[in-house]
Order: C-alpha cells, then structure tokens, then sequence
C-alpha cells in the first residue's frame, strides 16, 4: 500500500528541509514516486509527468507528508526558502504574489553592495521608505535576496495562517467545550 496519493504535498528531506513538492504519480516498480517541486530544480520531467525541470523522484523514506493545505504565508515562505538562482522567474512570481497591486522594485546595488527595496506609490504597504539588505560577498548576496523578499512577505497583507488541520483541531476542542458547557448549565438548572 502507498503512504502518498497522486497530489498530496510532501516534504523532500534527502534534498532539503525547506523543499517541498506534490505527488505526481503512484509509486514505480523502483520504489520512487514522481514529485512536482515547488521550484525547478533539476533538468528532467520524471517521464512526462511533472513539468520540465520540477522534476524530482523521490523514495518514500525521503518524502515527508504536510499538513493537507498550506496556508498562502507558509507556502511563499518555503518558495523563498527554496529560491537558489538569485532573481529568475521563479523569484519574480514571488514578489509579485507578495506585493499585488503595488509596485516595488527589488534593485542590486552591487558597488554598494546592497539590496533596496523601493516603493513607487506603496505607502500604503510599509510606509514609502526604503528598506536595504546589506551583502558582503557574492555568497552572502543571495542571503541578502530571501531577506528582503521575507521582508515584503513579513509586511505584506498575506498573515500567517492556521492550517487546515489546526483550523480543524481548534474547532473539535471548541466543540468538546460546547458541550460541557451545555452539561454545566443543565446541572445549574436543574
């Protein structure tokens, strides 16, 4: 019996804590299941079953199951954990999901070497100021990158949300605390 179904989101642990995927297809004759990463990562399709360059295939003891929905904050948060190219387009969807309707600029300073984070008309997002990340290196610049995409994420509308199953065990406690409330008006009554 298979421990993943075809779209359930999982963990990849062999590559990284911060990679995430969904299942793509049921487990092959080897073991391995065909992950869709969030992000592309390595050059292949897995067959023709996940999009060229997301491709990943994963053995079961190396893929992590998730809460059965993300909420949008967690979601970006791993996108931009997992970013690895600096600004491609993978970057770009980020910042755009994160900003909307706003328009921000993300520039590289590298004679400076700093990341500003500009706002045309977006006072109403942080206020209008600049937001800089300093860089030392070129290793330290991509660093400098996830930080101020976080930024924009930590001070964007998108809150940080409960999950589908903490939603769920919130409720059955409040539930349980229904009814013995109820129990406990009965016997004041009565």
């Amino acid at each position: 019996m298979s421990k993943f179904e075809i779209g359930d989101k999982v963990r990849c642990i062999d590559i990284s804590p911060e990679v995430y995927g969904t299942i793509k297809s049921k487990k092959d004759s080897f073991g391995d299941y065909a992950v869709e990463l969030d992000i592309p990562r390595y050059y292949h399709s897995c067959l023709g079953k996940t999009k060229e360059g997301y491709g990943y295939w994963g053995l079961e003891k190396d893929l992590q199951k998730v809460e059965d929905k993300m909420s949008k904050y967690d979601e970006l948060k791993n996108k931009i954990e997992s970013l690895e190219n600096g600004w491609d387009k993978d970057a770009d969807d980020v910042k755009n999901e994160i900003c909307g309707k706003y328009k921000t600029k993300i520039l590289i300073d590298d004679y400076d070497r700093k990341i500003i984070i500009q706002g045309a008309g977006s006072a109403a997002f942080w206020g209008g100021q600049d937001i800089e990340f300093a860089f030392s290196s070129q290793c330290s610049k991509m660093d400098a990158f996830k930080k101020a995409l976080m930024w924009l994420l930590d001070h964007s509308n998108i809150k940080k949300g409960l999950s589908e199953e903490k939603r769920r065990d919130l409720q059955r406690q409040m539930d349980k605390l229904r009814v013995q409330m109820e129990t406990i008006q009965k016997e004041l009554e009565g």
